[in-house]
């Protein structure tokens, strides 16, 4: 009995097989291949993406290489105003911040109180008259900041505002 004991378990045993080994080493270059190919695809989307905005002349993405560390925040207290749609009444709550290009003078005119207020007035202004189709696409908010630092740095002269930053922005439906 103890002979048949012996063949049954070299019989259940399987043999070891080497093609596992294969077959691991090339899902692993299968792997790293598709990786590669998704980081090169990715890097010529960004060069190309880049490159075309430099063709027309426009700048790269990269908007925050103007701001340095010789620039300068001016927190706004928030803003809440009426937007000027016909067909609903909405609203718009905003805290603004304005990035400027001395700062040096941020702490200077957060004191300033009058130009604060004149900053204030022209923001109100600007974001009463707006509707909340326009100021909830990408588009609408780029250039409601653009418009802010021009107004905010007409006030401000020699200061120049070179970014708004929005902490909060909220459009009530």
């Amino acid at each position: 009995m103890k002979d048949d004991d012996k063949d049954m378990t070299t019989a259940a045993a399987p043999a070891p097989v080497k093609k596992s080994r294969l077959k691991m080493v090339l899902v692993l270059v299968g792997g790293l291949l598709v990786l590669g190919g998704g980081a090169a695809a990715g890097g010529y989307w960004w060069m190309a993406r880049n490159g075309a905005a430099a063709a027309n002349g426009e700048k790269p993405h990269e908007e925050t290489e103007k701001i340095g560390p010789e620039s300068g925040i001016i927190p706004l207290e928030q803003f809440t105003v009426n937007l000027s749609d016909k067909d609903a009444s909405r609203f718009l709550r905003a805290t603004v911040h304005l990035v400027i290009d001395k700062g040096e003078e941020a702490e200077e005119l957060k004191e300033d109180s009058l130009k604060l207020m004149r900053i204030r007035s022209s923001i109100l202004e600007l974001l009463t008259v707006q509707t909340s189709e326009k100021v909830v696409s990408p588009e609408g908010k780029t250039a409601l900041k653009e418009e802010i630092a021009k107004r905010a740095s007409a006030i401000l002269k020699p200061v120049k505002v070179i970014d708004v930053l929005f902490s909060d922005f909220v459009v009530q439906f």
